[in-house]
């Protein structure tokens, strides 16, 4: 990481910033599935075709009965269908998407008339837990040093703070970027809704490494000067920690909830207020999509509820998924825009811009598939916060260490422009920030 910081602290000062798009980006969901697998294994189940039937339970010790699957789908309503079944999409092609269910949701899924193409046992993959070839990942406890680290390194400008605490008592830690005092236009990060995308840690805390190590440059100080600017690296510490914990990838999304069937788990980012377990989350516990017993149940969840409602300076938030590369806005929930024009257009320009940044597909979330209870549709519909959530790069949920280096340099500049625009992000529409080419000079937008 050392190296990579040494690299990243350079863009700024470059006469012609160019970053490279990541890894698997493409301007089409196609494009994202060419068929080419990783040289000794695939990094996604989809890519991996050699066995389509599941082993017997009894084979892998009683090991997770959940299995990876890929199933016939048409278009974003099929899909949607899909998850209110309880399956948890992770890849999408044309007329096919895959991912997790139990076999209970299989059974419906099934019974309502799908084709399931292909089915494998998730425990049949092998051991995976942060080997030395992912050492460079940051469990919870390295996270926290992590953080400790760059707010030593930069205590003129950056201090730690809580949202509060996870289920199981875990402090969800974070860094603060502010120079000087009083009220300023903020914007909040956030790693790890979901426990398995490890990746969103990494990109969440280089961001903030990156900020700490460029403080004294004139265009990231007056950011620092006139912004407040908080990182969350992971919203859902106890699921990480869990995920990682064995010697074996557990594929695990959700919270460490203990529910009343003996499951565990509720999916933090369908646990939002705003059309809570509406359509694209579950009722049922033991499902990936399961979206809690009530709006709001966990306390992770409304650790992000409470910080955005006492800091009303807070006016873009930026949640990190994996993987897909893809940059998504309100609405998730329908396929309606959302109703104020200017929000909208602001919206969709600064998804295409970030887009043409990163080399992302950017769309409406419902786009994808709709979802109701996210973290972007709350944000929006009940604090009128500008949210986006991105879908990095890479594929499959543990896509080797080699990913962080390309997933943060393709996030730099899009961190630093939401940064330039918190103060109103309306603006981001207007012809003197829309005609801006792609590839600026400066990673900078204009500060207010």
């Amino acid at each position: 990481m050392g190296k990579l910081r040494s690299v990243l602290s350079l863009f700024v000062c470059l006469a012609a910033l160019t970053l490279p798009a990541a890894a698997g980006a493409s301007g089409e969901l196609d494009s994202l599935f060419d068929g080419k697998a990783a040289p000794e294994k695939p990094a996604s189940p989809l890519l991996d075709p050699a066995r389509t039937q599941p082993p017997a339970v009894g084979e892998l010790g009683g090991l997770d009965n959940r299995s990876w699957v890929t199933i016939s789908a048409d278009d974003s309503h099929q899909r949607g269908k899909l998850a209110d079944l309880g399956m948890s999409i992770e890849e999408v092609r044309t007329g096919v998407v895959a991912g997790i269910v139990d076999p209970e949701s299989l059974k419906k899924i099934e019974a309502a008339g799908f084709q399931v193409q292909s089915r494998r046992l998730l425990a049949s993959f092998g051991p995976e837990d942060f080997p030395a070839q992912d050492s460079a990942y940051h469990n919870y406890a390295e996270t926290v040093a992590e953080l400790r680290s760059i707010a030593g390194s930069a205590s003129d400008v950056a201090t730690l703070f809580s949202l509060g605490k996870s289920i199981q008592g875990r402090d969800l830690l974070g860094v603060r970027f502010n120079k000087g005092s009083g009220a300023k236009p903020g914007i909040l990060f956030m790693g790890d809704h979901h426990a398995r995308e490890h990746l969103t840690v990494e990109v969440t805390l280089g961001l903030a490494r990156y900020l700490a190590d460029n403080r004294a440059h004139p265009a990231i100080k007056s950011l620092l000067e006139k912004r407040d600017i908080y990182f969350v690296p992971m919203v859902n510490p106890d699921g990480a920690e869990y995920d990682v914990e064995t010697g074996r990838y557990r594929w695990h999304r959700k919270n460490m909830r203990q529910n009343a069937d003996g499951s565990f788990g509720v999916d933090l980012n369908r646990n939002y207020g705003y059309t809570w377990s509406d359509v694209g989350s579950s009722d049922d516990p033991g499902d990936d999509t399961y979206h809690g017993p009530n709006a709001f149940s966990e306390p992770e969840s409304r650790a992000v509820r409470d910080f955005i409602v006492s800091h009303p300076d807070v006016r873009i938030m930026v949640s990190y998924h994996s993987y897909g590369a893809m940059v998504l806005y309100p609405w998730g929930h329908i396929y309606d825009p959302v109703p104020d024009a200017r929000a909208a257009a602001a919206f969709k320009t600064m998804a295409q811009r970030m887009g043409q940044m990163t080399g992302y597909e950017a769309m409406q979330s419902s786009e994808l598939y709709p979802a109701a209870g996210d973290t972007c549709d709350w944000a929006w519909g009940e604090r009128q916060v500008f949210c986006f959530t991105f879908e990095l790069s890479g594929r499959g949920f543990y896509p080797g260490a080699d990913e962080i280096g390309k997933a943060l340099e393709a996030n730099v500049e899009p961190a630093v422009y939401m940064i330039g625009l918190s103060d109103d992000p309306y603006r981001a529409a207007s012809a003197a920030v829309a005609s801006l080419p792609a590839r600026r000079t400066s990673p900078i937008e204009p500060v207010r």
